[in-house]
């Protein structure tokens, strides 16, 4: 991104006449850190695009070629001025779990499902906001996956569709491991019908393959 998108005239133009941009090494500093924790974040790079005020207006991930980087932009900017924002709150900071806290500002990640659903258990709504990201952030399975999954699209339009996305992919990968190990391809063909409203067609078709071979090569001859 740096050597040829962000660089690029169209690109470097449309960014210092609409945003103001900023970039954090999330290894290094402690804001990166923070709004790692914050927004779930798993990838990188990852692309959180704020109003003035805080609110996010959508977040995304993943290489993107100029010409998908230009697409993004003009879509971000369109919802901005349509005020169709992300239900995320503006503050930084929140009453977030220790164990989720330290597996981003310390790196420990380990933590075993029996502690995640103990928190999540006690949680009156599992689509508000720290919820959301303790479940997307640390790829929790279980019930949680199964919640995750029939909610997608929803969930999709409160927080972001690219995270939504992300995380389906680790369940499609678990389900495609327990469905194909006994063989069942009709309830594989429900988890990847759940899941395809929130790839966009162009995503589908990378993967939908991919998703087959994994459940193919799970199967017990």
């Amino acid at each position: 991104m740096d050597k040829v998108v962000f660089p690029n005239m169209q690109v470097s133009k449309f960014l210092n006449e609409y945003f103001i941009s900023f970039k954090s090494d999330i290894f290094k500093e402690e804001i990166g850190k923070k709004m790692s924790l914050k927004y779930g974040v798993t990838g990188f790079p990852t692309f959180l695009f704020l109003t003035a005020d805080g609110k996010i207006i959508d977040i995304a991930s993943g290489y993107q070629s100029v010409e998908e980087f230009s697409d993004l932009l003009a879509l971000v900017t369109k919802n901005a001025s349509e005020k169709k924002i992300k239900k995320y709150s503006t503050k930084l900071d929140a009453d977030y779990p220790g164990f989720y806290r330290d597996a981003y500002m310390k790196n420990k990640r380990n933590v075993s499902f029996e502690t995640i659903n103990n928190y999540l258990k006690e949680q009156k709504n599992l689509d508000t906001e720290i919820p959301f990201v303790v479940i997307t952030g640390l790829r929790v399975g279980g019930y949680y996956a199964d919640y995750m999954l029939n909610n997608a699209q929803q969930l999709s339009m409160d927080y972001s569709r690219v995270q939504v996305k992300n995380y389906l992919q680790t369940i499609i990968s678990r389900k495609a491991k327990s469905f194909g190990e006994i063989g069942n391809q009709q309830a594989f063909k429900k988890v990847l019908a759940k899941a395809k409203p929130v790839f966009t067609p162009k995503e589908w078709n990378r993967f939908k393959s991919v998703f087959q071979e994994d459940f193919n090569k799970n199967k017990k001859i």
